[in-house]
């Protein structure tokens, strides 16, 4: 058989992917490179395998031929069609670019991250080597990949902006997957969503513009930034034009990623992404709630929840509705599998697989195919398993009370578009959904559309307030609870309409629909001119000295919620800011965080005094040398002698005596802590701060909480240990801790008490509290709480008034003879077992 020539097209497609895997250039890039060299005569006339071999040593010199550049064909070019020759500048792949004036200012679209990086590059590899196979093109492009109903966003903003409009921009709500690398997630690799795209938004208002889709996934509407997605593709069957096979995917994301964390990775999570390529059946989406308005929430973000209200304390399948409801709310996309609900309900084997049996004849759930995949996959959520997720105990309101709070939200836009100062303006405000229908007495929620219209007409003006609106915010401490795709003059706006309550909803007001009733609308165009100068990213103030060690570091500056931290005169330094309980911003003084005390501590120690003279951390007088136990400190020798001031063994969490217990090490700590703040106002001139008092909310109890005084009834006296040992017995494996903290609940709400009063967790062994307990517990709380506290110039420990003294020697007396009582009843549980 003779060799071929140089002309065979598949004799250049195997010179290309040889030239590909010597030089790791693109598949598409060899390839024209092999045309182009073929075409110019200067390729070996007979390309056998010698032929092939210098065709390639050509090809990858560096003065090789190189391709000639070609201009991007439009989606009506027929296929093999000459490209005329265009600039090098535009990427071969990417095609045309849009051709705005103000083109250079698009946000970024370049990869978030060196995944979606690694898989765009390969699946542009792999399109172009199928266009070039399956239908002998002489080049592939963007615009051909479409038409096959797939889509690798440009890493250049100019040409994926013009894609997103070509290919999305008109088709009004288009059904898509979209390999998308979701913010925040816990692994950094994309996955698959399946979603509708309803509008394509070159820009952004926010201090990040950013090209991006607006989505809508069957429960929320959302955004989608170009930069997060790696591919996106039309919903079909045609599986011959998947363009990743399981080891090409391990590739993709490993070649060329210069990331320690890939290496981590598990094979089979990289291969996970192809899997659901390839597999046939759709992913389950759930519908929305029929009594939610089909709009986009404002700002994009929320109201996603409570659709249905619910009696949660109602029986339903054996259990409180409540527990139906948590384990599908946090069922996600997949579904639930047999461990969580044997975890999340502590049953057994059969007993959770005939709960998920009992879900799966109410339809909430779609039990697997096999029995393997009962015991080790996933029941898949239905739609009404997700609008059960999503239910709420809250009642539903009167028309009386949806009348009010929507006129008070009328009340607002009038301020609102009053106020000069304010970024945005309401243009017009409709009642939709059920609140729009008179008839309609009872409402779950009150839905509002709303046209928010910016208040600067031009719109790098209107980003630019925007950016300095939210940087301020931030230098006070505001910015915490912001969720909005627009921006943060936009956030609060919203919030000066609707406040942060659950029952008023708002939506964006589509401006072609007529839809509902329209409760406010203003005539005039509020639409202001403004220039001002060119915007800067301040940067976070940092001085030569840290306040509370006074040592010569660098400090960054900190201060309370509402107050500005740039021009703040209080810093601290690295170390001072853990042990301050505070990263940059003195927001609570309620906890000190061991893991910073113990780094500074162990800094003392090794290092030396901070201060020759005085406390050796702050150098603050009075300091006394004594001996310090650390907290949780097994040793009956001091782990520390420090000269400290009255301050410091707090932030250091050191207590003078080993035997001090848990509750007063976190009182004296907290005094401290509020100490050191009250001392650095003082000293920096500024206002005292009292921190407000905050009642704590108790938890909420469920029927774990019941099983564990189930099982002090039984048993007298058990600890957190004891019921871990019940769990594994039973095959159940939770974390020691899971069981420790619902002893804390029982414990806030006076229902257990400590054996012999010593606390000791997990170890602790607990009883029930009695109510005689109870009654004087509460009565001593009310009088006094011993334990340190800052009383504004030191930190003390008040002396317990004499009622309190009466109450604690009745109690002692009512606590000894019940911690008999409940050993006698352990003593004869374990008499039975044995």
């Amino acid at each position: 058989m003779s060799p071929k020539n140089s002309t065979n097209t598949s004799n250049r497609q195997t010179i290309a992917r040889a030239l590909h895997a010597k030089t790791q250039m693109g598949y598409q890039r060899a390839l024209e490179r092999v045309v182009d060299a073929a075409e110019k005569g200067l390729l070996p006339a007979v390309l056998d395998e010698a032929g092939r071999a210098e065709a390639v040593r050509i090809l990858s010199a560096p003065t090789g031929p190189q391709p000639a550049a070609r201009k991007a064909a439009r989606s009506t070019q027929e296929v093999g069609e000459a490209a005329p020759v265009a600039p090098a500048a535009f990427p071969r792949w990417d095609g045309a670019a849009v051709t705005w004036p103000d083109v250079g200012t698009l946000g970024s679209t370049a990869p978030a991250n060196h995944y979606v990086a690694a898989v765009r590059n390969r699946l542009r590899q792999d399109m172009a080597k199928f266009l070039m196979d399956r239908a002998g093109a002489r080049r592939a492009d963007a615009d051909h990949c479409w038409e096959l109903g797939h889509w690798i966003p440009s890493d250049h903003p100019a040409h994926a902006v013009r894609q997103a409009q070509q290919y999305l921009g008109d088709r009004g709500w288009t059904e898509v997957r979209v390999l998308w690398a979701r913010p925040g997630a816990p692994f950094a690799e994309p996955e698959w969503i399946n979603v509708n795209v309803t509008s394509v938004h070159p820009r952004s208002a926010g201090p990040q513009d950013r090209p991006w889709l607006s989505a809508y996934d069957g429960r929320d509407h959302f955004a989608l930034m170009l930069s997060d997605i790696a591919a996106l593709s039309l919903p079909g069957d045609d599986d011959e034009t998947a363009p990743v096979d399981p080891d090409d995917q391990a590739k993709a994301l490993a070649a060329g990623v210069q990331n320690p964390d890939l290496e981590r990775v598990d094979g089979a999570r990289r291969g996970a992404l192809y899997q659901v390529w390839k597999n046939q059946e759709e992913m389950l989406r759930a519908s929305a709630h029929p009594d939610r308005p089909a709009l986009v929430p404002l700002g994009g973000i929320g109201t996603g929840g409570g659709e249905v209200a619910l009696n949660l304390d109602a029986p339903f399948l054996g259990h409180p509705t409540r527990q139906t409801r948590d384990l599908l709310k946090r069922a996600g996309t997949w579904g639930l599998t047999l461990r969580e609900v044997r975890e999340h309900l502590a049953m057994d084997e059969s007993q959770a697989l005939a709960y998920l049996g009992a879900m799966v004849g109410q339809g909430l759930l779609i039990a697997p195919g096999t029995a393997a995949d009962r015991d080790s996959g996933y029941w898949k959520i239905t739609a009404d398993g997700v609008q059960l997720g999503r239910g709420t105990g809250r009642k539903a309101v009167s028309r009386a009370r949806a009348d009010a709070l929507a006129a008070k939200v009328v009340s607002a836009a009038r301020d609102i578009n009053a106020n000069p100062a304010s970024l945005w303006w309401v243009k017009e405000i409709r009642a939709v959904g059920p609140y729009s229908d008179p008839g309609r007495e009872q409402l779950l929620h009150v839905d509002l559309a709303v046209h928010l219209s910016p208040r600067l007409s031009d719109q790098t003006e209107q980003a630019k307030a925007e950016a300095r609106m939210e940087d301020d915010a931030r230098d006070a401490g505001m910015t915490g609870l912001v969720r909005d795709m627009i921006g943060y003059g936009h956030w609060s706006t919203r919030r000066a309409l609707a406040g942060k309550g659950t029952i008023v909803r708002m939506f964006t007001l589509h401006p072609y629909v007529e839809e509902g009733t329209v409760l406010f609308r203003e005539d005039r165009d509020l639409t202001v001119s403004r220039t001002t100068p060119q915007y800067r990213k301040p940067t976070p103030g940092t001085v030569g000295q840290c306040s509370w060690c006074r040592r010569k570091v660098k400090a960054a500056r900190i201060a309370r919620p509402g107050e500005p931290r740039r021009s703040s005169p209080i810093a601290l330094c690295e170390d001072c800011q853990g042990l301050g309980g505070v990263a940059g911003r003195a927001d609570d003084y309620q906890e000190v965080y061991l893991h910073a005390s113990y780094k500074a501590l162990k800094k003392v120690k090794e290092v030396g005094a901070f201060h020759d003279t005085g406390c050796v951390l702050c150098g603050r007088s009075p300091a006394s040398g004594q001996q310090w136990w650390e907290q949780w400190s097994g040793s009956e020798e001091p782990d520390a002698a420090l000269k400290l001031c009255q301050i410091c063994p707090g932030l250091l969490a050191l207590a003078d005596r080993r035997e001090r217990e848990q509750e007063w090490r976190e009182l004296h700590q907290a005094a401290c802590l509020t100490g050191m703040h009250a001392i650095l106002r003082e000293e920096a001139g500024l206002d005292p701060f009292t921190v407000p008092a905050r009642k704590r909310k108790l938890p909420r109890l469920t029927e774990f909480h019941q099983q564990i005084l189930e099982a002090i009834t039984l048993n007298g006296v058990i600890s957190a240990a004891d019921m871990d040992r019940i769990d594994h017995a039973q095959e159940i494996y939770r974390k020691r801790d899971w069981w420790q903290s619902r002893m804390g609940h029982l414990l806030q709400h006076d229902l257990v008490t400590p054996v012999g009063g010593e606390l000791r967790p997990p170890w602790s062994r607990m009883r029930a509290m009695e109510d005689e307990e109870r009654d004087l517990v509460r009565k001593m709380r009310e009088l006094h709480v011993p334990g340190p506290v800052w009383n504004g110039a030191a930190v003390v420990e008040p002396q317990p008034p004499a009622d309190w003294v009466c109450f604690a020697d009745q109690l002692k007396t009512l606590t000894d003879q019940y911690d008999r009582l409940a050993l006698g009843l352990r003593e004869a549980a374990q008499g039975r077992r044995i």
